[in-house]
């Protein structure tokens, strides 16, 4: 099946204006970066904001990673930082997003 011109050109003309990366910077004293488990936060004012998320970013990341919103729950945690440094230590995490 043939595409119409007037579909096919506006598609290869947008394919081509991805962006890409000119140049990249890595701090030369940092290695390799592995992490067993992520917590994932999304600070945000909004409740159902973080927890969607938070939650959509959970299902695309390719490694072990879990929701904030699930290990506290409470929106104002998140302004205690020592609270949740504790809460990702007893989940298990090494590593926030």
């Amino acid at each position: 099946m043939r595409l119409p011109i007037r579909i096919l050109v506006p598609c290869v003309l947008l394919s081509a204006c991805a962006p890409k990366l000119a140049r990249t910077w890595t701090a030369p004293d940092v290695g390799e970066l592995r992490f067993n488990k992520l917590a994932v936060v999304g600070l945000t004012d909004q409740e159902a904001y973080r927890i969607q998320a938070e939650d959509a970013i959970v299902e695309v990341l390719t490694v072990n990673a879990v929701a904030s919103h699930t290990l506290q729950p409470e929106h104002t945690a998140l302004r205690d930082t020592a609270r949740m440094v504790e809460a990702f230590r007893k989940a298990g995490c090494d590593g926030v997003v």
